[in-house]
């Protein structure tokens, strides 16, 4: 009987590129090294992210090497590495180059949402149930990274939080329920079959949610699928009054 295949480890995503930028900028001018404490505990903190996502990757998932190696590729985009004729490892992706030059100039604003990510997997709260399909179709709806985006749809799809939406809306608009945003309502364009249908958008951006944040129903807004869909393609998200505002227009 053959062996069953080594998961191959996933590429890189732009959450953890934050949390290694931001511990690369904060050891400057001194540099990481393999054996460095930092090094150790990003490796722990990386791995017990993907333990949340529900991500199976081979032995060497984030191991030392493998964070040691990342801080070595930033090297290639850092101007005083440069500077000293030195070049670091260039085999890395193009996700490195975005995050250097998205954060290089608000170092503080780096470790800020690297604290945020820092806070949301010591949580420990899994995040592998929620279905990536949107991740999947368009990177552009998920700029933070992965596991924040993932929180973010738990508590869109909260199902106790969606039904007390439902009946809270529907009990201030004559028992209807329609986009709040372009006014469509499913239950008289398709009938009964229609009935209930929307979809729960979260109107905390993601750069505010905290990993013990209590749902409140006034975050929750009732959108169709394109109005939702409108408010998640690009940053900085859009609220529901300015996606009103664009289709009065």
């Amino acid at each position: 009987m053959q062996a069953s295949a080594t998961p191959r480890n996933p590429d890189w995503e732009e959450d953890e590129l934050i949390l290694v930028l931001d511990a690369y900028l904060s050891a400057k001018p001194q540099d990481l090294q393999k054996h460095s404490p930092e090094v150790s505990e990003l490796s722990q903190l990386l791995r017990r992210r993907f333990h949340q996502l529900g991500v199976v990757g081979a032995y060497t998932l984030r191991n030392v090497a493998g964070v040691y190696m990342k801080l070595q590729n930033l090297k290639a985009h850092d101007p005083a590495y440069l500077a000293r004729g030195k070049t670091g490892l260039k085999a890395g992706n193009r996700l490195e180059k975005d995050v250097w030059h998205r954060y290089e100039e608000y170092p503080a604003e780096l470790h800020q949402r690297a604290e945020q990510l820092r806070k949301f997997i010591q949580s420990d709260i899994s995040v592998g149930d929620v279905e990536d399909e949107l991740l999947s179709t368009d990177e552009t709806l998920a700029p933070e990274g992965r596991l924040l985006m993932r929180f973010h749809k738990r508590y869109e799809r909260r199902s106790t939080n969606r039904a007390k939406k439902l009946r809270q809306f529907s009990a201030d608009n004559g028992g209807r329920v329609f986009c709040e945003c372009c006014g469509f309502d499913f239950e008289r364009a398709y009938g009964s079959r229609g009935k209930g249908f929307i979809e729960c958008h979260h109107a905390v951006p993601i750069s505010k949610l905290t990993p013990t944040q209590t749902l409140s129903i006034r975050d929750l807004r009732l959108l169709c699928a394109n109005c939702h869909r409108m408010v998640h393609i690009a940053q900085p998200w859009l609220t529901v009054e300015n996606l009103k505002a664009l289709l009065r227009k």
